[in-house]
């Protein structure tokens, strides 16, 4: 299954134009505005949406503002949630009156942008409410009175220390709820048979991660096992990113996440694993 990113993400000095097209071309409302620099690539700046369009519309007929760079017209004071906010996300969109909400390592409220706590962790669309309503949220439902629920195993790899937070953040979100879930790194000790392995594309060449992807689909042993893929499009070619495409419903229990990750169907896919794999022990 392939989980589309619910809003793209671009450095603060990228023409408005350039932010319009990749927001017509990828048929999204908003785009995240980040860093300018290398290490300020994953901390949240601003956001820029269709309404700023909207309410600019007559002054973007100018070349020379259509040029300046997102910062000059994108909102700063961005309404955002930590991971242990995940379930209040509808009740947050109802009250503040937007559609997407960036999930960062840092204050739920109006932050401002020099908040070296608004890491971006993902981010969550109104889209994303109605599925987790619709099919029931794993936070809400795993609790239960029993048992404790056997451990699950989780591979990582990934050299991506965000992304390694973004997964700690995650675990301990579910953690709190019920789940028993362990990360482990490549190197820190024999893990044989993984309940859930999930692999960053973007650390791999882009001639080798084809056969990563096939051989560790291959040393699953049983077709139970889950196969969690991550990737950012703007360091993937199109060729690329439609041969993900085919790989989808190809390999039992595979999940392919674009970057920003979103944040609920990650959760629900860990949790529908986490579940297959209690019941299997």
């Amino acid at each position: 299954m392939i989980h589309l990113s619910p809003c793209l993400k671009v450095p603060a000095d990228t023409p408005i134009r350039d932010c319009i097209l990749k927001m017509n071309q990828a048929r999204v409302g908003s785009i995240l505005v980040v860093g300018d620099r290398a290490e300020d690539r994953g901390l949240l700046q601003g956001i820029f949406t269709e309404r700023d369009v909207l309410r600019n519309f007559a002054l973007l007929q100018s070349e020379e503002l259509a040029a300046k760079p997102v910062r000059t017209l994108m909102s700063r004071n961005v309404i955002t949630l930590e991971m242990h906010e995940l379930d209040e996300a509808a009740t947050i969109m109802i009250k503040k009156g937007v559609r997407h909400l960036p999930v960062v390592a840092g204050t739920s409220t109006q932050t401002h942008s020099s908040d070296p706590a608004r890491t971006l962790l993902g981010v969550i669309s109104i889209r994303d409410v109605l599925r987790w309503q619709i099919e029931g949220s794993p936070l809400g439902n795993s609790k239960t009175s029993g048992p404790q629920r056997s451990e699950v195993q989780l591979l990582l790899r990934s050299d991506d220390h965000a992304i390694k937070s973004l997964l700690s953040s995650v675990i301990r979100t579910m953690t709190k709820a019920g789940w028993n879930l362990r990360m482990h790194v490549p190197g820190a000790g024999k893990l044989l048979a993984p309940d859930i392995t999930l692999l960053d594309l973007d650390r791999i060449p882009p001639k080798a991660w084809k056969g990563e992807v096939v051989e560790l689909a291959g040393q699953k042993s049983s077709p139970h096992e889950s196969l969690i893929l991550l990737f950012d499009p703007a360091k993937h070619d199109e060729k690329t990113q439609a041969q993900l495409s085919k790989l989808d419903g190809l390999i039992p229990g595979l999940s392919i996440f674009v970057k920003p990750v979103d944040l609920l169907g990650l959760v629900a896919v860990l949790g529908k694993a986490a579940e297959t794999a209690h019941f299997r022990s």
